[in-house]
């Protein structure tokens, strides 16, 4: 009976160890972690004309198009983050659809464990179509909240170095959703 009980006490012993093995925190797949990112966004800019001389038949804020934009870059713990963006622009008033190429930098602080406050500047180089020769600088600033998932609602301003009357320049303000996967 002892030589049975020795036995058995040898092999739990054994199943034990190679149990407890198992779970090992080195021995466990780790999740893969990626410094790159892919983002979406779509808005509806407002109709609206910031400039004085401007002869604007409506005034009210209405949509006046939509905003499509997608780019790519790398991130730093999902808070700071820096890439290359395009996409398109279509302002219905103006009849012009623009093609925006900029950088843009990322700035997301968790202001607190499920939102994150996303503010994104960005400068580039914008190109009109169906207009000739019409392209100029680009400068648009985001600001917005994102969720865990990824998913965000923002409002932007964007601005265009060039105008398809005298006033210089084209301004708009939108308002959207955005998708980030990291």
């Amino acid at each position: 009976m002892r030589l049975l009980k020795t036995k058995l006490l040898i092999l739990f012993s054994f199943i034990g160890y190679t149990a407890h093995c198992q779970f090992i925190s080195e021995f466990q797949p780790k999740p893969e972690k990626t410094i790159t990112y892919v983002s979406f966004g779509v808005a509806l800019p407002l109709r609206h004309h910031f400039d004085g001389q401007a002869d604007v038949e409506n005034l009210k804020f209405l949509p006046d198009g939509i905003n499509t934009k997608f780019g790519t870059g790398i991130h730093l713990n999902r808070w700071l983050a820096i890439g290359i963006h395009t996409g398109t622009e279509w302002r219905a008033s103006e009849k012009l659809i623009a093609v925006p190429v900029y950088g843009n930098i990322r700035y997301a602080p968790k202001i607190n464990e499920y939102t994150r406050l996303v503010f994104q500047p960005g400068a580039g180089w914008v190109f009109g179509l169906g207009h000739g020769d019409k392209n100029g600088y680009y400068w648009k600033t985001t600001l917005g909240f994102e969720g865990l998932d990824g998913v965000s609602y923002f409002a932007e301003y964007s601005q265009y170095g060039f105008s398809l009357d005298a006033t210089g320049q084209i301004r708009a303000i939108s308002f959207g959703l955005g998708l980030v996967i990291f």
